[in-house]
């Protein structure tokens, strides 16, 4: 009876350790992605929010700067985890790189420069262009940006966002924006993730 007892609580104990360290292991975990305070932003931003909510249980915050490059500043500094760019204006102006219409090419520059000066990862383009931000002759696609210290946390990171890659089109940006203008963006940033089987 006594060892029956003593069994008990030792399988009560290691019980009560295990919840407790799961518990800790769970806490603190937050991605923080920066955006402008444009509805194209705020859309993407928040599908990358709902995707990494939903498919980890990780949560994400988000933070509005005024500008494209004080979202940019934030990001080098680690103010933000995730970013929100497009390769054109990368190129233009933070690579100081003559426009270019190859799309695949200016991807390829921006990755390999991202990765070696700045310590940051380009996942790979969305599948739209900003057509509106472009300079004049280059493509401008949009792509997510990720920080190498947020990676070395969450390794599986870059894999999630790369489901993004190529699913969204001008039309279907085109729509969301429609759709976000007269509505909930949530509600249309979650009905994407949805018919895209994302979660």
């Amino acid at each position: 009876m006594m060892l029956k007892r003593l069994l008990i609580l030792t399988t009560v104990s290691l019980l009560t350790v295990v919840v407790a360290t799961s518990a800790v292991a769970c806490t603190g975990k937050k991605v923080v992605i920066g955006r402008t305070a444009t509805l194209q932003q705020e859309l993407l931003a928040r599908v990358v929010m709902e995707l990494i909510d939903k498919r980890t249980g990780t949560a994400v915050n988000e933070v509005i700067f005024d500008t494209p490059e004080a979202a940019h500043a934030a990001l080098l500094k680690g103010e933000v985890d995730l970013g929100l760019e497009y390769t054109g204006v990368i190129g233009a102006s933070l690579l100081s790189q003559a426009p270019t219409a190859d799309a695949d090419a200016l991807y390829a520059l921006v990755r390999k420069s991202y990765s070696a000066d700045l310590n940051l990862m380009a996942i790979r383009p969305l599948g739209f262009e900003n057509r509106t931000l472009a300079p004049a002759g280059s493509a401008n696609q949009a792509v997510v940006i990720l920080r190498k210290e947020t990676w070395k946390k969450f390794p599986a990171l870059d894999r999630l966002l790369e489901k993004l890659s190529g699913k969204i089109s001008d039309q279907t940006m085109q729509e969301m924006e429609a759709k976000a203008a007269a509505g909930d963006v949530p509600k249309v940033a979650n009905e994407f993730l949805r018919a895209n089987k994302l979660y």
